[in-house]
């Protein structure tokens, strides 16, 4: 497969994925478990519950006179049907494909195919949560309240039934949300940046950069967190990886940042350690000072 060509995940292990992202580089990731995937739904439908309840006290105290009632109302209904309906898509939106849930549990969205997580496949993919779960609890519901058939009670079960063990069916925990939206839940890494894998201090730049090559601060602000793991992951694998595969991503690397100094085309290598390098120690200190940026598309580099 030619660098650069998106690849599907296939399995390695139990809970492990391997993708090819768009700049060439394999890339492992392991599957959030359905402990985990529940758990955060249900810390997020909880943190629903809270906003609405809160919502509709504000509502209510604002507005007491009768007068008002019909506006109460109004803005009552309203409140509760964005809450309901745009709590995940922003949440995921916001935080880069973690919602409260999944950030306390460790967990996010990915593309499937190793690129930007777009706010289309976020939309895409919580658009279906109401087929799987909302709309079949909407008929649980109401079937309680009116007293509906007992037919609506089984058809509701069932219906949440499939959708619920979906994931158990699919080799990459796929609920109908990610089929559609092109997305994974994967775990997240569990340190803020991983081991150095050159054994040298990344806030001692001089010492890192040991095969001569400087970038400047903006260069350096062109990438984010999740692209040193990448470089990390192909320079982790620089045994198996072949160098045409490094000679495509340090070109990729050098047309984003608008390289222009003068390098060692034969040796692609050493070019990526240096960025990885300098690319680390800036990241580091933006941290240290409070910044955090997720991705490369992510201009705001400020930790959510």
């Amino acid at each position: 497969m030619a660098p650069g060509t998106p690849q599907s995940f296939t399995p390695r292990g139990k809970n492990i994925r391997l993708i090819e992202t768009p700049e060439g580089v394999p890339l492992s990731v392991t599957l959030a478990d359905s402990g985990e995937r529940l758990g955060a739904v249900l810390i997020d439908l909880l943190a629903i519950v809270i906003l609405i309840v809160v919502w509709s006290a504000l509502v209510l105290s604002a507005l007491q006179d009768r007068q008002f009632a019909e506006w109460a109302t109004v803005l009552l209904i309203l409140g509760i049907f964005v809450i309901h309906s745009f709590y995940f898509i922003f949440m995921e939106l916001r935080w880069q494909g973690r919602t409260l849930g999944k950030r306390l549990l460790g967990i996010r969205v990915i593309d499937r195919k190793g690129g930007k997580l777009t706010s289309q496949a976020i939309f895409a993919r919580n658009l279906m949560r109401e087929i799987e779960l909302f709309i079949p609890i909407s008929l649980l519901a109401s079937a309680q309240l009116y007293d509906t058939d007992q037919w609506i009670l089984v058809t509701a079960g069932i219906w949440i039934g499939i959708f619920v063990l979906l994931p158990l069916f699919n080799d990459d925990r796929m609920r109908a949300g990610d089929l559609v939206g092109g997305t994974l839940v994967v775990e997240m890494p569990k340190a803020i940046l991983l081991d150095d894998i050159l054994e040298e201090s990344p806030a001692d730049t001089e010492a890192a950069f040991s095969f001569g090559y400087r970038f400047s601060l903006e260069q350096l602000s062109a990438y984010g967190v999740y692209e040193l793991h990448t470089l990390e992951e192909l320079l982790r694998r620089k045994g198996e990886a072949a160098d045409d595969t490094a000679m495509a991503v340090a070109q990729r690397i050098q047309s984003k940042i608008n390289w222009s100094e003068p390098w060692d085309a034969t040796n692609p290598w050493g070019f990526l350690e240096d960025f990885y390098a300098a690319q680390r120690a800036h990241l580091e200190g933006r941290m240290l000072m409070g910044e955090r940026k997720e991705h490369k598309d992510d201009e705001r580099g400020a930790s959510p």
